[in-house]
């Protein structure tokens, strides 16, 4: 399934008209500049969600004093690269990284890079179809601007990532970015859910 959206990303670079005016950035190899936060705005936009209030709380995981577990943590980023005269142009990553508490090492286990191309003409076929590819969920209707959009794509694959890594590595700690007790928003069903409520945490001990 994710290497369909990364096809779907890919594509969508071949409706790009004209010249691209690229953003003025200076990436390195060990650095992805992220701008989820400056592009989330204020908008709202109405479609199924489901939050923590609606589903039953798990226990707490219980870790005895010195017992180890296997950590997995999962991320993404994104980054808009420049704008043409219809839409931006921008790209994701996301990346799921194992630690092992026996040898001390980590390894990144999952990893992919798209750039994709969001106008206001072909953003509501995209994140329908990313809804339906990864999450398999049904279509929404309306969509903010193609710079928000940015990081409904990103929040699409990370909600992937974070349920594939549920599903996959079992009595372990999985690490999320973001809050888990605020709540799950815009794309995660309920069978996630089902399947996430072992993995949260304590929200007073942090344990």
């Amino acid at each position: 399934m994710l290497n369909e959206s990364i096809a779907l990303l890919k594509e969508s670079i071949n409706h790009v008209d004209g010249e691209v005016s690229l953003k003025a950035f200076d990436p390195s190899l060990d650095r992805f500049l992220n701008d989820e936060e400056s592009i989330k705005g204020d908008e709202l936009v109405k479609e199924t969600t489901l939050t923590l209030d609606q589903a039953r709380l798990p226990e707490p995981i219980d870790l005895p004093e010195g017992s180890l577990k296997s950590v997995y943590a999962i991320d993404t980023s994104s980054i808009v690269l420049g704008e043409c005269r219809k839409g931006l142009v921008f790209a994701v990553r996301g990346t799921i990284v194992h630690w092992d508490p026996w040898t001390q090492r980590s390894v990144v286990v999952q990893k992919f890079e798209a750039p994709c191309f969001v106008s206001n003409e072909n953003k509501k076929q995209l994140y329908n179809n990313l809804r339906k590819t990864l999450l398999g969920l049904g279509p929404v209707k309306k969509l903010p601007d193609p710079l928000k959009m940015v990081d409904r794509v990103r929040n699409i694959h990370e909600r992937y990532l974070q349920k594939q890594a549920a599903e996959a590595y079992s009595n372990s700690i999985l690490l999320f970015d973001g809050s888990l007790t605020g709540g799950i928003d815009r794309s995660i069903s309920s069978s996630s859910i089902r399947t996430l409520s072992p993995l949260f945490l304590d929200p007073t001990t942090g344990a």
